[in-house]
């Protein structure tokens, strides 16, 4: 099944690199604002204020950044969700257009689409939290002991101890976020109700799919290691993403790996 995703996600890559080379220029173009409008701010409009004390300047160039942080924030989730359904489309088979990877931009999808993305962030960062978490303590614990005087056994068994609690934690992280893969799909269908519906009907259509899902991914690392020497990244992010595309919608028609 990974091979036929890839083939089907190589055959629906003709024009993809466009597609893609347009999102990175977006992005960067995005980078380059980031970087440049919050000194703009500082240099040009905090003095039009003329803000003698100190904690109104710097409380206003906090949240000069913060809005600036947020815009971006915004503008690289319409994209990215655009992007996925351009390429959603075409694994159904459905002839997109490029005004769809734009389809976010009207306010109210524009804001539709940013706190998705940022609940979709909360979530994957409390379950990232959880899955490290027993991990994280034992490495504080053997910082605390090493500093007591603690024997060097104890402390190398805790250091084992939170390696392996680390190694679980992050193979148990990766089975959980593969369980949300389709979340994405589904939000741009507008299949689900809200945003706990979205998450359900995730995890019940990739029961039994995530090592399937995994194996995908994988087969693209000596893809992307080609990248460094050989081939444009535009091309192989593409082909990458039609082919999780393609296995989104099959996913989602309840087809089982």
């Amino acid at each position: 099944m990974v091979s036929l995703y890839r083939l089907k996600g190589r055959a629906l890559q003709i024009d993809n690199s466009l597609i893609m080379m347009l999102t990175f220029l977006t992005g960067l173009i995005l980078l380059a604002t980031v970087n440049f409008l919050p000194a703009l701010y500082r240099d040009f409009v905090l003095p039009l204020f003329s803000f003698r004390e100190v904690i109104f300047s710097v409380t206003a160039e906090f949240f000069g950044a913060l809005v600036f942080l947020l815009t971006s924030f915004g503008f690289y989730s319409s994209v990215r969700l655009g992007t996925k359904r351009y390429l959603l489309k075409k694994a159904q088979k459905k002839s997109p257009r490029v005004n769809d990877i734009f389809f976010y931009f009207t306010p109210k999808r524009y804001f539709s689409a940013f706190f998705y993305s940022v609940k979709t962030v909360l979530v994957k960062l409390s379950l990232l939290l959880f899955c490290t978490a027993p991990s994280i303590l034992c490495f504080f614990s053997v910082e605390r002991f090493s500093r007591q005087g603690v024997s060097a056994l104890v402390c190398l068994s805790l250091s084992v101890t939170a390696v392996c609690l680390l190694v679980n934690g992050v193979v148990f992280y990766s089975l959980l976020y593969s369980s949300f893969f389709l979340c994405d799909y589904y939000f741009i269908e507008g299949t689900c109700l809200n945003f706990r519906h979205l998450l359900s009907c995730s995890q019940k259509s990739m029961y039994g799919k995530n090592s399937l899902l995994t194996r995908l991914k994988l087969s693209f690392a000596g893809w992307f290691a080609l990248c460094l020497l050989l081939l444009p990244v535009p091309y192989v992010w593409g082909y990458y993403h039609q082919s999780l595309a393609v296995a989104a919608a099959e996913f989602m028609k309840g087809k089982d790996g």
